[in-house]
């Protein structure tokens, strides 16, 4: 994929911040959006998830941030009440140079952007994996279960992207972490943002009550 000039439909998301290498189940109703479907047809079954900056998913075109995720479509599935049921896995990120309104949807020519870091440093990424152990531990217990550990992530950027897709945050400041450049920069916002977050479940457990097996040592 050409890292230049490159052409994508948009689907606008009032609430959704896609990563790359991250799922996204979607039921698509409005009819511009089955068009869209439709029209990016199976050989090149890609579009651009851009959370929405201005306006709502239903109604007039939204203005979107400039910078989303390709969105590859892996399932597509019609079901009888007209809905058509996708799930789709994100991409690269992209940064939007223009968009075109001829269409019922947003199209748009878009750059892919990638990481500029050269290197990470080993005890940023160990302790933020310890920290996105613990906070998963902590959710996982508010549920009334219990992780023992974690898939392992060998490369620093899917780590970066797999916790800001799983934090609890708002999605403008999801959109600040799909922004970064810096995968260490990336990592070092996601830690403050867990150990606040840890503090807080810590308080909901205290509470509700932890599971039997839950333990915050």
């Amino acid at each position: 994929m050409s890292l230049k000039n490159l052409e994508l439909p948009l689907f606008p998301l009032g609430n959704v911040v896609l990563f790359p290498s991250m799922p996204l189940p979607l039921q698509i109703f409005e009819e511009r959006y089955k068009q869209m479907i439709w029209d990016i047809g199976e050989t090149e079954p890609r579009f651009g998830v851009v959370l929405i900056k201005q306006g709502r998913e239903v109604g007039p075109t939204a203005v979107p941030y400039s910078i989303g995720t390709v969105a590859k479509i892996v399932q597509l599935e019609r079901v009888e009440d007209g809905r058509i049921m996708v799930s789709a896995v994100g991409e690269q990120r992209f940064v939007i140079q223009e968009t075109q309104t001829g269409k019922p949807y947003l199209m748009a020519n878009v750059n892919l952007i990638q990481d500029n870091d050269t290197e990470i440093s080993e005890s940023l990424v160990s302790n933020i994996k310890i920290s996105f152990l613990e906070y998963v531990r902590r959710l996982t217990a508010l549920r009334g279960g219990w992780i023992d550990r974690l898939a392992e992530y060998d490369d620093p950027s899917a780590l970066s992207f797999a916790i800001a897709q799983l934090l609890q945050v708002e999605s403008k400041i999801k959109q600040e972490l799909l922004e970064m450049t810096s995968v260490s920069s990336r990592l070092q916002l996601e830690n403050t943002l867990l150990v606040k977050s840890i503090e807080h479940l810590d308080v909901l457990l205290k509470q509700e009550g932890p599971h039997k097996r839950f333990s915050a040592n």
